[in-house]
């Protein structure tokens, strides 16, 4: 039998609805591991504000996993007490880093692509989605820019291990971080839902409130520049003047970001009677889009994963995506590819599908087939014996 681990899950950071796809992945994730491989022990160091959200997405392993809160604003006598600790270590180590120390883990997980904190006493695992400021700079401000850089290359410095979701991002690291290539494992992460298959008329209800169209394609992305709303948007007016009119709902947007951003973009490309946004939607809602969308159409210019393409496949949508960086390793042959950059393949691609029963069809079988290849029992019996080669080395 394997050593009794004491697993630290780094999320004092968290804060929810203010990272997209990756709160749901790493959430997902850890439910995996814990179910998994319950003989190891696993705390989740917290803030007090996220304390409650978080016990809340974890409340299904809330009996096997424990939690420890770090005050950043300690009474004065724990001041005091961690100021002389500090004083009194070579080299002198930050209050932080001692109450991380405490807890005597040997892997202190970082599921979000940071690591914030290196300890002495733990193996340092790293979550890493994407580097995509490597390869477009011009998608951030200066100040992000900056931020990334220095906070990521420090992150990839100070793992041992990295865990990337696909072979693309791999490559990405060993290309732009040759020195630190051998740290890295792809693991696939699993995918399932606690959906239901709804049937029509219940889909129908739940989107009754909005008022869409009988015929319609989505698309869920926060509009950020790399998820290339715009080009989209022009394939669709380039279809409309060809006289063929395809509705499109939009959802997606973090907690901080108000609907101008995407506005804007609607306004400018005259679509305003064709384009839906409907910000933020809970999973019900999200999943009614799916089931009742012509298509899932997915132009994103760079992803680390792309989870909206396995919830279309799982729910019998067809998939029209881009072929840029991760997609096609995603979607495998349950999807209609093209180039992002080039408006009249977006709306080649989108022509195809809408009017094509047999092709949709296809792609829904195809769309089946490939979720099966993303387990998330498989994800995490890869990642569990990989922290218990870490720690035997």
């Amino acid at each position: 039998m394997s050593k009794r681990l004491r697993i630290g899950i780094f999320l004092y950071k968290y804060h929810p609805q203010l990272s997209g796809g990756i709160d749901t992945a790493f959430v997902r994730s850890i439910l995996a591991i814990v179910t998994h491989a319950p003989q190891h022990e696993y705390i989740i160091i917290a803030n007090q504000h996220s304390l409650a959200t978080l016990k809340q997405k974890f409340e299904d392993i809330n009996d096997v996993i424990t939690y420890h809160v770090i005050n950043p604003n300690p009474p004065i006598a724990e001041r005091i007490k961690y100021g002389v600790k500090r004083y009194l270590t070579t080299p002198r180590k930050q209050y932080f880093v001692q109450k991380l120390e405490e807890l005597n883990l040997d892997i202190l997980h970082y599921p979000r692509q940071e690591v914030s904190t290196v300890v002495d006493n733990a193996s340092i695992m790293l979550t890493l989605y994407d580097i995509q400021h490597e390869y477009y700079p011009e998608f951030f401000d200066e100040a992000v820019l900056a931020s990334r850089r220095r906070t990521y290359t420090q992150s990839i410095q100070n793992a041992d291990s990295i865990v990337v979701a696909t072979d693309y991002t791999k490559q990405t690291i060993q290309e732009k971080f040759p020195n630190e290539a051998h740290k890295v494992t792809r693991i696939y992460p699993g995918f399932e839902t606690n959906w239901k298959k709804l049937d029509v008329e219940k889909a129908k209800q739940q989107l009754a409130q909005y008022s869409l169209p009988e015929r319609f394609i989505f698309y869920p992305a926060n509009p950020w520049l790399h998820k290339n709303h715009a080009h989209l948007f022009a394939a669709l007016q380039r279809l409309r003047n060809q006289g063929i009119v395809i509705p499109l709902v939009c959802t997606g947007r973090l907690k901080q970001q108000a609907p101008a951003t995407l506005q804007q973009l609607i306004i400018a490309s005259d679509l305003e009677d064709i384009i839906y946004d409907l910000g933020y939607v809970d999973e019900q809602t999200l999943q009614a889009l799916y089931s009742q969308a012509e298509l899932l159409v997915f132009p994103s210019l760079f992803e680390g994963f792309g989870y909206p393409i396995l919830e279309a496949q799982a729910n019998g949508c067809p998939v029209v995506a881009s072929n840029a960086t991760t997609l096609p390793e995603v979607a495998g042959e349950g999807a209609e590819f093209f180039n992002p950059l080039d408006i009249d393949d977006i709306a080649r691609a989108l022509k195809n599908v809408w009017g094509n029963l047999e092709l949709k069809q296809a792609l829904r079988e195809k769309g089946f087939e490939n979720g099966k290849r993303f387990e998330w029992t498989r994800y995490a019996e890869e990642i569990s014996n990989l922290s218990e080669n870490q720690i035997k080395v």
